[in-house]
């Protein structure tokens, strides 16, 4: 016992590092030091272990609007300065099976003496929207997050335009775009 003070003492008061000549005490002084980390680390591991993976990560893909083939979205939407916009969105898919394809979208402003705006590019869907985890959205540009575009499928014939962020646009006017034409 007298050993054990005496190395004890000895650690107290040197500034080398000591050599542990007992195997039980350079244990003692290593459990001391590290097991409350250890532990901690195990612990948050268990943690994490138990806590479900989030649902946009174990829902199936979601079946696509469009079974090969065109679809045709029109409808008249908002404008500030207009009494609308006629709005004609055209999904085109030419893998049936697949998700996404190409996309037309012209803009005609009514009541103005300009050419109708037309931007075309790919799509894609997403599951899930801000507002409904099940949801369908239809993604336009959806690798060029400051351009993507996206709509709401609310049904086999409409679809309605959201925000940026996924959200229902709040307005008493109409955001609904109907299908039109189908093969």
């Amino acid at each position: 016992m007298q050993q054990v003070v005496f190395f004890v003492n000895t650690l107290e008061k040197s500034t080398e590092q000591p050599v542990l000549t007992s195997s039980w005490v350079y244990h003692y002084l290593y459990m001391k030091k590290y097991l409350p980390t250890a532990l901690l680390v195990v612990f948050g591991l268990i943690i994490l272990a138990l806590i479900p993976p989030p649902e946009r990560l174990t829902q199936p893909p979601v079946a696509i609007p469009v079974e090969g083939g065109t679809f045709a979205y029109e409808g008249i939407t908002p404008c500030a300065d207009c009494p609308g916009i006629q709005t004609r969105l055209t999904l085109t898919n030419s893998i049936t099976g697949a998700s996404g394809g190409t996309y037309e979208l012209s803009l005609t402003y009514l009541e103005r003496d300009v050419e109708p705006f037309v931007t075309q590019g790919e799509w894609d869907i997403e599951r899930g929207s801000a507002t409904d985890p099940d949801a369908t959205v239809i993604v336009l540009d959806p690798n060029m997050p400051e351009k993507s575009q996206r709509y709401l499928r609310v049904n086999d014939t409409t679809i309605r335009q959201l925000d940026k962020e996924g959200n229902e646009i709040d307005t008493p006017l109409p955001m609904d775009l109907m299908l039109i034409e189908s093969n």
